[in-house]
């Protein structure tokens, strides 16, 4: 049996970023991953090391006839990294370093393009509402964004 279309689409982005991304490859070395959830414990040793996680998040549909209709998608990426704050200026580097990944893997997606490996899935839009997590910066010392990712397709 297929997964359903949220988790497909999800494994898609997934393996788009574990591709070679944009020409030049992404200013960070990572793995992405499909999760459901994007959260860890405080002690949680994954954070040591840059985590990217692919998270569904939201369907729409609108039917356009009585054999078709149209999906949208929503599809967050989460990205997280623990920051020592040991040495103030090198934890400056390293957030302004991480934002920069963050845009890059932002602006890979506003072309408009199709899903490399799940055709006629287009997509459409990427938002970055909040630079940051200030909450878990404060309260964990984790760097965190979320780019959302707006996903359609006809069935």
């Amino acid at each position: 049996m297929a997964e359903a279309f949220e988790v497909q689409i999800a494994e898609a982005v997934v393996a788009e970023l574990n591709g070679t991304g944009p020409s030049g490859g992404w200013l960070k070395a990572f793995t992405a991953e499909f999760d459901w959830l994007a959260v860890y414990q405080d002690d949680d040793e994954r954070l040591e090391t840059l985590r990217v996680d692919v998270v569904p998040d939201t369907i729409a549909n609108e039917s356009l006839d009585r054999a078709r209709s149209r999906f949208d998608y929503g599809v967050e990426i989460v990205i997280q990294k623990r920051i020592s704050f040991q040495d103030r200026a090198a934890a400056r580097d390293e957030m302004k370093a991480l934002a920069k990944f963050a845009e890059q893997i932002h602006d890979y997606y506003l072309d408009n393009h199709e899903l490399a490996s799940l055709t006629g899935y287009r997509v459409l839009k990427a938002d970055r509402e909040q630079v940051h997590d200030l909450d878990a910066l404060y309260a964990q010392h984790v760097w965190g964004t979320v780019i959302t990712l707006g996903v359609r397709g006809y069935r």
